[in-house]
């Protein structure tokens, strides 16, 4: 009788003891489950972290995407250049700009109701860039800004979207002019639009159908017109360019625009050209005859205003690209370089002019 208390607080203290132990294990097992989470504030830390890789890793993964993109552009004028060349070798001269029209119509428009053309030099690379199966079909007489009653073949033609006429750093050019009915003008017979195009043929300086430029006149006027190597009726020779077909202009790249800016539409006689009146991507307007509403607007990649173009085709269009600095061009000899924004103005002019006998320094 005098043990058993004894026993039974001995048992007592070992059930404390194992409640305490399981205690112990039990905060244990809760302390490692905790310590494998993560609190808010390391959470958050995380988010940081992840956020400024991004920040860093953005710029390089964009860098590298608009280096792809400017190669492939790259890539689609020396191939145009190259057929370019291919025609040359057939025809023994460049393209003509723009034509055949009518001889002594010229800065006049056309004569209402007679047979005209307005092809431009691009439409007669088709064959050379694998399209000489639709290049066979057009007729060359047939006025495709007229937009009467065309064949199959000539809408395929008008509306083509050739991934080697377009630049994949612009989206512009992948929309047709005038391709949405209504939106810009009437264009009932042809409502596919006129696909366009990120190349444009060097014109020289001044506007589209100005009058030649002749000794004495002020080279600073916008009214005088500079022969580039596409011409009215006719292409150059490459015995005619002095100055070297290396340091010579063959084509520029152009940002066509909104919809309704008829800029790089290339079966049209006024798309694909471009002057040297200012540097590559200035800010100056471009003069067009039909002007997207969007590119009207200030701060917009390629502006241009329609109001100031009176006369048919007095156009003027400056080089401009989506590549950041410059704009890829290509040469007479076939060969394709990265010119900058910063290039002075007096070699870029020089370096359109196919026998100016200007010296060419950067």
């Amino acid at each position: 009788m005098v043990g058993q208390p004894s026993g039974s607080l001995a048992e007592s203290r070992r059930a404390s003891r194992a409640i305490q132990t399981a205690r112990r294990r039990q905060t244990a097992r809760r302390s490692r489950l905790s310590r494998t989470g993560f609190t808010l504030v390391e959470l958050l830390v995380v988010i940081a972290i992840i956020g400024v890789l991004i920040g860093l890793l953005l710029p390089a993964v964009q860098a590298a995407r608009e280096s792809a993109r400017r190669s492939q552009c790259t890539n689609n004028t020396k191939q145009i250049a190259l057929a370019i060349h291919l025609y040359y070798d057939a025809n023994n001269s460049l393209p003509p700009g723009y034509g055949m029209l009518p001889e002594g119509r010229y800065g006049t428009g056309a004569s209402a109701g007679k047979p005209y053309a307005e092809w431009s030099w691009a439409a007669r690379a088709f064959a050379y860039v694998e399209h000489g199966n639709i290049s066979s079909q057009i007729p060359w007489h047939w006025n495709p800004g007229g937009a009467t009653l065309p064949s199959d073949t000539i809408v395929e033609t008008i509306s083509a979207r050739l991934p080697v006429f377009q630049c994949p750093s612009d989206e512009s050019v992948k929309t047709n002019w005038g391709s949405t009915k209504g939106r810009c003008w009437n264009l009932n017979t042809l409502p596919q639009g006129f696909g366009k195009m990120s190349y444009a043929g060097n014109f020289g300086r001044g506007q589209q159908e100005a009058p030649k430029w002749k000794p004495g006149d002020s080279p600073t006027s916008t009214m005088v017109r500079f022969d580039g190597v596409f011409r009215y009726n006719e292409g150059a020779k490459f015995p005619e360019i002095t100055d070297g077909l290396s340091n010579t202009f063959l084509t520029l790249e152009l940002i066509p625009g909104g919809e309704c800016s008829i800029r790089g539409a290339f079966a049209y006689d006024e798309g694909p050209l471009a002057m040297q009146n200012y540097p590559p991507n200035d800010f100056a307007p471009d003069l067009v005859r039909w002007c997207d509403e969007d590119d009207k607007r200030s701060g917009t990649s390629a502006p241009c205003i329609d109001t100031v173009v009176t006369q048919l085709n007095m156009v003027l269009h400056t080089s401009r690209s989506m590549h950041p600095g410059g704009v890829v061009v290509s040469m007479c000899d076939a060969s394709c370089r990265f010119v900058t924004n910063d290039i002075q103005l007096v070699a870029w002019q020089a370096m359109g002019t196919p026998s100016g006998g200007e010296t060419v320094s950067q």
